[in-house]
């Protein structure tokens, strides 16, 4: 896997969004109903901010829902178009909200905040898939971001 894009701009997307650059993996797109920290993020990133989540990138590799639980099923219903693999990062929404079967839950396990990031370089990270064909790529996803899996 070598590149994302992150749907969410608070503390979650922050968290990932920084793990993933500090290990090496691109985020090219953001993309926040809240315009200002959607925009703040992809700078961040060096990203493009995608307005609308039906315009978002097909080809990406991984797709990161960090948003809120209710908005997880709404957003997957609206990003059907995407080839990669979806993981939204609730540890209490069952995966089966993402529809599709190269999906995968990675959720960090403990709170995040944005604002301290360094501190939570390395997390215990649980990780749930449906389709095993993906189990390899998902485990070593969450193993470059944390020593700590489960």
């Amino acid at each position: 896997m070598k590149n994302a894009v992150i749907i969410g701009s608070g503390n979650v997307a922050n968290f990932f969004s920084s793990l993933l650059k500090k290990r090496g993996l691109s985020v090219i797109e953001i993309h926040s109903r809240n315009k200002k920290t959607g925009i703040e993020l992809a700078r961040k990133c060096k990203a493009n901010f995608v307005k609308n989540v039906k315009d978002i990138s097909a080809d990406a590799d991984i797709y990161i829902l960090a948003v809120n639980d209710n908005n997880i099923k709404e957003i997957a219903k609206n990003i059907k178009h995407v080839k990669g693999i979806i993981i939204h990062t609730s540890g209490s929404t069952d995966i089966k909200m993402l529809s599709k079967k190269k999906s995968a839950v990675i959720y960090p396990l403990q709170t995040i905040n944005k604002n301290n990031l360094k501190a939570l370089e390395d997390i215990p990270l649980l990780y749930e898939i449906i389709d095993k064909k993906i189990k390899k790529k998902i485990s070593a996803l969450a193993k470059k971001l944390s020593s700590k899996t489960y």
